[in-house]
């Protein structure tokens, strides 16, 4: 009598069981960014030196590299002058 009752209740629990694990926690909102990807590029490593140098940055690191190079050489121009 004990294992028919015990029987019944192992087949009762198993839907219940196999139904939570069908359906996975929600991801939280602590859940991490994608990271950028990144491109490389080869630049002179100095002026006296043939060695090149592998520099490896983001897509808007790239541009506000840009955007400062730009700036600089404006404010070079007005110096020299």
């Amino acid at each position: 009598m004990r294992l028919v009752a015990a029987s019944a209740l192992i087949l009762l629990a198993t839907p219940a069981l196999a139904s939570a694990q069908d359906n996975p926690a929600p991801p939280t909102a602590e859940a991490k960014p994608a990271k950028e990807k990144k491109i490389c590029k080869l630049e002179e490593a100095g002026s006296t030196s043939r060695m090149r140098k592998r520099v490896c940055r983001t897509v808007k690191e790239w541009d506000e590299s840009r955007e400062d190079a730009a700036n600089g050489s404006d404010l070079q121009r007005v110096r020299s002058r």
